[in-house]
């Protein structure tokens, strides 16, 4: 497999979960009796990338690509638009 897998695997049982550091940094544990693994980096700003990995203690550096998700509205409307008026106001 390479590098960079822009579609997802097959599997998508979610295990475990955790998220980087300022630095990009990240350190995931998981217990599964599973001899493979499919390790998934995904957030709002890169494309999701799946690795398969062996179900060892490893160190898995990822490449992403840069990929915005666009709510619907856009960026230009405000919070108003979006529904969130007056949550500084809940008791």
């Amino acid at each position: 497999m390479s590098e960079y897998s822009p579609s997802p695997l097959t599997d998508s049982a979610i295990l475990t979960h955790t998220f980087t550091d300022a630095s990009g940094s990240y350190r995931l544990s998981i217990s599964s009796p599973h001899s493979q693994l499919i390790l998934s980096a995904a957030s709002m700003e890169i494309e999701r990338t799946d690795k398969r990995i062996q179900n060892i203690s490893q160190t898995c550096d990822f490449k992403v690509k840069e990929s915005r998700i666009v709510l619907e509205g856009g960026a230009d409307q405000g919070a108003q638009d979006l529904g969130t008026e007056g949550y500084d106001q809940l008791p």
